[in-house]
């Protein structure tokens, strides 16, 4: 990307004139805690406006609790939806409109998820009656929404946010002569949502694991959810430990992954506790070190000692009792019924295997018009992609994760980038073979606020997929994120 022209001290002025007009008016009309809010949305607004990647660093830290009360928000107004707006537009401007300038996302990512998700939203459309009669919620939630204009900006337009900040931060990436710079918020929005789960068992003690559906309601989040979201920071982090260059920083990402770690399993998640098995698996094959599997096993030990015995008693939930795991037990204490839901819903992928039913489709299944299945998801994000996409828009969406795999291994092999970009990138790919672990019982395939670090390290991939440089032959590839490849040029905006 060209350089940027210097900013007029005239234009900055005429910011902070439009940043005190704004407060004035918010505190004039406004109650106390919502002035606050306003105000502060203000400043950032402005300095987003002054330049887009303070709006990516604050979206970075926000978008985890996009759906949290603990963000102050009501009808019409929403941070995030501003704080994307206004990066949007900043960006735009600093490029003079001039596209050829932006960081485009790829068109693989284009054709194997943006065009089904958008299709699917319309063929959804029809069926939302179903939907309505099936849940007549008094006040509809994100799931419950079955009118045309709430179902989509709910299900297809709200989740799209995410893509919009993936796509900001690609630019912002290129933008900068020091990239690896936005691990650091990256950092900080992972420890928060940690420090939130160690601050509730402080306050209401690990026996409330036990209360699924009320546990982590105070801070917007089921327990499922808030392990998604720390699997898919943990890798990253622990690689960044291991690997990184700074001392300094490595400390500090070591206090980072250990907060995680301990957030994640006191969050009572089995599939999130999967999940960090597969990202040690990946980080054990990465290293090969007997020292490392040694650390392993230490940690381990002293998690075994140290983690209340409910935790524990929650991860080998039914273990003892494997047998009443069947398709037609759906109380079963291993699953949770998991395999009678799938069984139920199994039959309504051939009422349209070709391109499915639409976001949402278990809404408006058999089993759920029947009264035999109460929730809105499969439990299976598989199976909630072939019964919304079908089976065209599964191979699409298997296809885009097979690249994302291989880009990831492109990426942390490449020699011209920073040491520590390429540990996040290698630890991005084991928690992204994390979450697709995980997702076998839980996780969505639409952007959502457990998913945040996902996009964030899709941005970062983004930023440097380059479909036009590859090797002549497949022999010249590499096989595994252990080998190398050709260093490439990026073009960076020197700031």
């Amino acid at each position: 990307m060209q350089a940027r022209p210097p900013r007029s001290p005239a234009l900055l002025l005429g910011g902070f004139a439009l940043v005190a007009v704004v407060t004035g008016l918010v505190v004039s009309l406004l109650e106390p805690k919502w002035a606050v809010a306003g105000i502060a949305a203000a400043i950032a607004i402005g300095l987003v406006l002054y330049d887009y990647r303070v709006g990516v660093v604050c979206l970075t830290l926000l978008l985890p609790w996009y759906s949290s009360p603990l963000i102050p928000q009501t009808h019409g107004f929403n941070l995030v939806n501003f704080m994307v707006a206004a990066s949007v537009s900043s960006l735009l401007l600093s490029c003079g409109l001039r596209w050829k300038l932006l960081v485009s996302l790829p068109n693989v990512f284009k054709l194997c998820y943006l065009l089904p998700v958008t299709i699917a939203a319309m063929v959804a459309l029809p069926y939302l009656h179903i939907g309505a009669a099936n849940y007549p919620a008094v006040t509809p939630d994100y799931y419950q929404a079955f009118t045309p204009g709430e179902y989509l900006k709910s299900r297809f337009i709200k989740p799209m946010f995410f893509v919009v900040f993936a796509f900001l931060l690609a630019n912002a990436i290129r933008d900068s002569r020091r990239p690896e710079r936005f691990l650091i918020p990256f950092v900080v929005a992972a420890v928060l949502p940690a420090l939130s789960v160690l601050l509730l068992v402080a306050t209401q003690g690990v026996g409330g694991i036990e209360r699924r559906d009320s546990y982590f309601q105070s801070i917007g989040f089921h327990p499922n959810a808030m392990g998604m979201l720390l699997t898919l920071a943990a890798g990253p982090l622990l690689f960044l430990t291991t690997e990184g260059t700074k001392k300094f920083a490595k400390v500090g990402c070591a206090v980072a992954f250990l907060l995680v770690l301990a957030g994640l399993l006191l969050t009572g998640s089995r599939g999130a506790a999967l999940g960090l098995v597969v990202i040690v698996a990946v980080w054990l094959v990465r290293r090969r070190r007997l020292s490392d599997l040694f650390i392993a096993g230490v940690i381990v030990a002293l998690l075994a000692v140290a983690m209340p015995e409910s935790v524990w008693d929650r991860l080998a939930l039914g273990l003892d009792d494997a047998q009443a795991t069947s398709v037609h037990n759906t109380d079963d204490p291993l699953t949770k019924g998991r395999l009678a839901i799938w069984a139920m819903l199994a039959p309504d992928v051939l009422q349209s295997p070709i391109w499915g039913r639409g976001i949402g489709s278990v809404a408006w299944s058999e089993a759920t018009s029947t009264g035999r299945y109460g929730a809105l998801l499969a439990h299976n994000m598989y199976l909630d992609i072939i019964l919304d996409l079908g089976i065209v828009g599964f191979a699409l969406m298997m296809y885009l994760y097979f690249r994302y795999v291989r880009e990831f291994i492109w990426v942390s092999s490449d020699e011209s980038m920073a040491p520590t970009i390429r540990s996040y990138f290698i630890g991005a790919l084991a928690s992204f073979l994390g979450m697709c672990a995980m997702s076998l019982t839980n996780g969505y395939y639409i952007p959502q606020p457990e998913s945040a670090f996902l996009w964030f390290s899709l941005g970062m991939l983004f930023a440097y997929w380059s479909p036009q440089v590859r090797p002549k032959s497949v022999a010249d590839a590499p096989s595994t994120a252990l080998q190398h490849r050709t260093p490439r040029t990026l073009s960076r905006r020197r700031i």
